[in-house]
């Protein structure tokens, strides 16, 4: 008896609050608005699109071709002036200067270890494989002469002891 009561109760909030709704002028919910909305652009979107007012009647065949071709009269001049003229600043007027010539210089003579290294472990490989070795003692020992002459002083009076 009790479970009707509260069952009876349940169904004349329900309805008083289905009744409420339906009279009072309170502001619809998100979910109302915006099925209301895509029902609005659905209509809009179904009717033909005239050409003469849309975007498409100023559309040319090389806008297709040629993108940004709409941007300025002065934006084509503008970027190849600056070309040139920075092509003559770097390839003409520019003076060399230190940083010019450190970066044109080879990467053993900046780190001569390197060479050195490599030349150890191609004289390695050819000597592993049977082969002549004695360009690779002469372009070594033409090296050491060059980059590392008080090494090679010492290695020379230390074999002549």
């Amino acid at each position: 008896m009790q479970n009707i009561q509260q069952s009876l109760k349940r169904l004349i909030i329900f309805r008083r609050f289905v009744q409420h709704k339906q009279n009072s002028s309170t502001v619809p919910s998100v979910k109302d608005v915006a099925k209301q909305r895509i029902k609005d652009l659905r209509v809009e979107y179904d009717k033909p699109v005239q050409f003469s007012s849309s975007a498409a009647k100023e559309w040319d065949t090389l806008d297709s071709l040629i993108p940004n071709r709409k941007n300025g009269i002065f934006n084509r001049p503008l970027l190849l002036s600056a070309l040139v003229i920075n092509l003559i600043y770097w390839g003409f007027l520019r003076e060399e200067n230190d940083l010019d010539v450190q970066v044109s210089r080879q990467p053993w003579e900046i780190l001569p270890k390197m060479n050195i290294e490599y030349l150890r472990t191609a004289e390695r490989q050819y000597a592993e494989a049977g082969l002549d070795t004695s360009t690779i003692e002469a372009k070594k020992q033409i090296f050491q002469d060059t980059y590392f002459p008080q090494v090679n002083e010492q290695i020379r009076v230390s074999r002549n002891k």
